[in-house]
């Protein structure tokens, strides 16, 4: 299993010699989209479940789509971060 977060980059029409993914204004949002997918991770390894984690910059549908593709995997479960308020807000600290 896999908890992925998605970052997405303000302007998705960046000039086409810059990489789709570049965002230098989630930077400082890296650290607690990897503590907030960690966390997640820690509740699924104490119900047993085997966890990964990983933090990516892009489009969020591709970014989801293009890593289940990677992961051959047999669903995907979307949980945007309004309806997780509470972990979001600890993560954001």
């Amino acid at each position: 299993m896999l908890v992925l977060h998605v970052l997405e980059p303000i302007s998705l029409l960046a000039p086409p010699e810059m990489a789709q993914a570049y965002g230098p204004e989630l930077e400082g949002q890296k650290k607690p989209a990897c503590e907030l997918v960690e966390r997640f991770a820690e509740k699924l390894h104490g119900a047993a479940f085997e966890a990964s984690t990983a933090v990516e910059i892009g489009n969020v549908r591709v970014s989801i789509l293009d890593t289940a593709t990677e992961w051959h995997a047999d669903g995907i479960r979307c949980s945007p971060c309004q309806m997780l308020r509470r972990d979001c807000s600890r993560a954001s600290r």
